[in-house]
């Protein structure tokens, strides 16, 4: 009796321990109804850690703008009302692997961005549109020894969830 308690116990630490992981959740939010009198098309992407371990987000999956709020990289998946993708006609920004750090996003921690997809993608004004996240965007499970895995391992990667939200611009 006492050797199935103990092996009740050590199956429950092993599947404790298997689900103590990071994963990388973004959420996409229309910022029009919050600013009725922005044009185009603006959203607020939150990029959330919404495991109980430490991630590593490669710095180029990260939404970024320039001075004149162009994406620096095609980040988001853009269709028409008939499922067609809309054109991207930002900036491709490629980063020497490594020569960026990572970000690191401890269990619970969260980064908000406020895009104006407008300046980046053909939408025009009147017209419905859905928006996603590229399903390329992944992310890594922090190390404990970093010894054992350098940022520019691409081979332990995962892949983000992402909500998939309707806008309208004016």
């Amino acid at each position: 009796m006492k050797a199935i308690w103990v092996l009740g116990i050590l199956a429950l630490s092993a599947c404790s321990s298997a689900t103590a992981a990071g994963r990388l959740e973004i959420r996409l939010q229309n910022r029009q109804a919050a600013h009725t009198a922005t044009a185009g098309a603006s959203v607020s992407v939150t990029m959330a850690n919404a495991g109980d371990q430490p991630i590593e987000l490669p710095a180029s999956y990260v939404p970024d703008v320039d001075k004149g709020g162009v994406l620096q990289t095609n980040l988001f998946k853009v269709l028409q009302e008939d499922g067609s993708p809309v054109d991207y006609r930002g900036i491709y920004v490629h980063n020497v692997r490594g020569s960026t750090p990572s970000l690191v996003l401890k269990s619970g921690q969260s980064i908000v961005r406020t895009i104006n997809l407008s300046l980046s993608y053909q939408i025009m004004p009147g017209r419905n549109y859905s928006v996603g996240v590229h399903p390329l965007i992944r992310y890594r499970e922090q190390q404990e020894s970093k010894s054992k895995t350098t940022s520019a391992d691409m081979t332990s990667l995962k892949t983000a969830t992402s909500n998939i939200i309707e806008i309208t611009p004016r």
